[in-house]
């Protein structure tokens, strides 16, 4: 090394056998490591491999986008959240029941089994689909956005629906337009 290992000064000459700024006596064999060679990162398949691991999150931070989230969650299983908050906060109104149908339509479930769901919500005896530890209300609510999005845009009757919901969560200020850019991202990252 080309410095002191004692006290880090720069070596003046190799001709001493201890450190000019400090005494430290340096060629002991204490120290006995010599670097035989030099393997460029972009070489190294490790390299790649750490880089692959890193590399989506550091660009997500620069880029201002979501990095990894909590587990993916089932879409019957976030319909089945929030149909019930919504029914136990007032009922369903034909527009969100239009919007829910439309979200399972995409999702690949059935009709009669959104309107089996409504109407035990109705009847108090839906049962809700288990919550993940520590997975909050609000990323049931990013995941519940990421299934009603439709060609990466939310209407307004389904903004309306997720606000409503947000509000019962009692999450004033959620940004339903953020979490549509972020749920868009993370399906873009796994589709890659």
């Amino acid at each position: 090394s080309a410095h002191c290992p004692s006290c880090g000064a720069p070596e003046e000459s190799q001709a001493t056998n201890a450190c000019a700024s400090c005494g430290q006596v340096t060629n002991t064999g204490r120290y006995d490591w010599v670097l035989a060679d030099f393997v460029d990162d972009q070489d190294s398949r490790q390299a790649h491999i750490w880089l692959r691991e890193i590399m989506p999150d550091e660009v997500a931070l620069a880029l201002g986008v979501p990095t990894k989230s909590g587990p993916r969650l089932q879409p019957a299983a976030c319909l089945v959240w929030a149909i019930g908050h919504l029914v136990r906060d007032g009922g369903l109104s034909v527009t969100e029941r239009d919007v829910i149908g439309k979200c399972a339509t995409r999702n690949r479930i059935a009709a009669g089994e959104v309107e089996a769901w409504v109407e035990q919500a109705q009847q108090g005896k839906l049962a809700q689909p288990l919550l993940h530890v520590g997975l909050g209300a609000e990323e049931w609510l990013n995941q519940l956005v990421g299934f009603v999005l439709h060609d990466g845009r939310i209407t307004g009757d389904a903004r309306s629906l997720l606000m409503r919901l947000a509000e019962i969560l009692q999450l004033p200020h959620y940004d339903v337009a953020l979490a549509a850019r972020k749920q868009a991202y993370r399906r873009q990252v796994e589709r890659d």
